[in-house]
Order: C-alpha cells, then sequence, then structure tokens
C-alpha cells in the first residue's frame, strides 16, 4: 500500500491522542533515503540504518510532504518508534495547558567570565520569552564582585526573579548546573551557558514540545555561527512530577 484511501465523512481520526497538539512532524533534514521506493533509510541519532516497508515509507512520505495520516495502530506505531528514533521531530502547536514560561527557572553556570554574563542576561531580559526566574551560579570565580554586579544589575528587571548562587571553589560547570538545579521551584528548567546570546523567540519552540507528556528533556540546534547548548528538562528529579522516556531535537533554534 502506497497511498492511505479517503475515510469516509466523519471517519477521519488524527494519528494519536496527542496529534491535536502534534499536528505536523519534520523528517530530519539529515536522513537519507536509497533504492527503490526509499525503503532504505539511514537516519536517527545515533545513526541508523532501517529498512521501511512500502506502507511504511508511504507514510514517511506524507509526513515529509505535511499531509494529514488517517488513524491506525500501525502507523502510530512507526511514529512514535521513528519520534524516539531522532528520525522524525514533533512541531507541536500551543495548546491549552502547555507550558509557559511562569513554568520555567533558566539556570547559568559561570566562571570568570562576567562580559560574557552580562550579555546574556541583557538577550534573555529582552526577549520576547523570558523565563520567570533564573539563578546564576558562580562556579568560583576569582573576581566574585564582577559576577555579583552583573546579576545585582539584572535584578531589577521586572517581572523575574534573578538569584546569586556561589559555589566558592571551581566544581565545573556540570557540578554548577547540579547547584543551580537545587535553588528551581518550577517545573521545568532551561540551561544556557554565560557564554551564549539568546534571541527572541528562543524558548517558545522548546516549551511546546512539552505538550507531549512522553518528553522529559528538550534541546535546540544552534545556528551554524555558534553552536551554544540550549536545553530544557522536565523536573524529573522531583518526586510529584512524572518523568517522560523521550528526548527531542527543536529544530534549529537560533542562540
Amino acid at each position: 500500500m502506497t497511498t492511505d484511501p479517503a475515510p469516509p465523512p466523519g471517519q477521519e481520526q488524527l494519528l494519536s491522542p496527542l496529534r491535536s497538539r502534534l499536528r505536523r512532524f519534520l523528517v530530519d533534514p539529515g536522513s537519507r533515503r536509497f533504492g527503490p521506493g526509499g525503503r532504505v533509510m539511514l537516519a536517527g541519532s545515533p545513526r541508523r540504518l532501517f529498512r521501511l516497508s512500502e506502507a511504511g515509507a508511504a507514510i514517511v512520505d506524507r509526513i515529509g510532504t505535511g499531509r494529514a495520516l488517517v488513524d491506525s495502530p500501525a502507523r502510530s506505531e512507526l511514529v512514535d518508534r521513528l519520534l524516539d528514533a531522532g528520525v522524525l521531530h514533533p512541531y507541536p502547536t500551543a495548546a491549552e495547558g502547555a507550558a509557559s514560561v511562569a513554568d520555567v527557572t533558566l539556570v547559568v553556570p559561570v566562571r570568570d567570565r562576567a562580559g560574557g554574563l552580562e550579555s546574556l542576561l541583557e538577550s534573555v531580559l529582552v526577549a520576547d520569552d523570558t523565563p520567570v526566574a533564573i539563578v546564576v551560579v558562580d562556579d568560583g570565580s576569582t573576581d566574585p564582585d564582577a559576577v555579583r554586579a552583573v546579576v545585582t544589575a539584572a535584578a531589577t528587571a521586572d517581572g523575574v526573579a534573578v538569584e546569586l548562587v556561589r559555589n566558592e571553589q571551581p566544581r565545573g560547570p556540570a557540578a554548577a548546573r547540579n547547584t543551580g538545579l537545587r535553588r528551581v521551584a518550577t517545573s521545568l528548567v532551561a540551561m544556557v551557558d554565560s557564554d551564549c546570546r539568546v534571541e527572541r523567540g528562543w524558548l517558545a519552540p522548546l516549551l511546546t514540545q512539552f505538550a507531549d507528556p512522553r518528553v522529559a528533556l528538550v534541546a535546540a540546534r544552534g545556528s551554524a555561527a555558534g553552536r551554544c547548548p540550549v536545553w530544557v528538562s522536565a523536573g524529573c528529579w522531583r518526586a510529584t512530577r512524572p518523568c517522560g522516556r523521550r528526548s527531542t531535537w527543536a529544530g534549529t533554534v537560533r542562540v
């Protein structure tokens, strides 16, 4: 089967219960298809080889052109497998109950980079989707006063709680992020390094991914000009919040 017949009127359904929020998918741009009908596919993260049935290749074709799929258990299973493998990336639309900036705390580790921190915080505070709280972790800077001055200036922004935490001895960026996590009270946490800047609209595409309750971690693809690591995680360290099993890329988010 290479195409899906039109269903009887009133009987067409969304691909799965999540399709009301996950209306569009993108086939990973790094994927490659070979052979008759494109039934051999090299894609995913990590890279792997997929052999698609004729019907499976037709489904990937339809997804690639943005066409709707008629509901069936087999199609839902294939889409889920390709999402988990990183072959497909979801583009959820904003939905009722979706995460917002009020659900997010930004954690920034920094060491002896006051100028970069100032630039980052300026870009965050003028963005359209500033998190409700920011935690800056000074990881043993030799000039803590310079870092403190930057954070104090940022703390004057309306509607944003800005906090400075300090590790007296340098412990590395991963440990600094963990220090910041212990100060987070929101259900989601975003991580951005102090040598980055964000652009307007940087956070919303990441937050919409949490329309899928199976998603636990979302990462942004950096622009070619500078691949700064940016990701948002569900509060899996909290026993009160169920943790999803899926991580996903949110397309290209310029930072």
